[in-house]
C-alpha cells in the first residue's frame, strides 16, 4: 500500500499512548485510511532485495518455487518501530 507509512505515522502521532505497540497500529489500517489505497503487488525474483519503511502496510503470499519453499532473510536497521512512533509524535509530523 504505497504511502501507507505516512497515514500510519500520522495516526500513531495522534494518540501515542494508544499506539505504543506496532500490533495496535496494525489493527487500525481502516481507521488510518490505508484500505482506501490500491495495493501494489511486488513480485520479487531470486536475489532481489526489498526495502520499505517499517510503517508501510504490507502482506505476503505463498513463497514457493516449483513446490520448494524459498527462504527469506528479514533484517531491520535504524530505530525501532516504537522509537519511530515516539519520534513522529514529538515532531508532530510523519517521518
Amino acid at each position: 500500500w504505497p504511502g501507507s507509512h505516512r497515514l500510519l505515522a500520522t495516526l500513531a502521532a495522534s494518540d501515542p499512548t494508544r499506539f505504543q505497540l506496532m500490533h495496535t497500529l496494525g489493527q487500525a489500517l481502516e481507521e488510518a485510511g490505508v484500505l482506501e489505497i490500491e495495493p501494489v503487488e511486488v513480485k520479487a525474483q531470486r536475489g532481489d532485495v526489498l526495502f520499505y519503511d517499517v510503517l508501510t502496510a504490507h502482506s505476503g503470499s505463498e513463497n514457493h518455487v516449483a513446490g520448494s519453499p524459498r527462504l527469506a532473510f528479514n533484517m531491520k536497521w535504524g530505530i525501532s518501530p516504537e522509537q519511530q512512533l515516539a519520534l513522529a509524535a514529538v515532531c508532530r509530523r510523519p517521518i
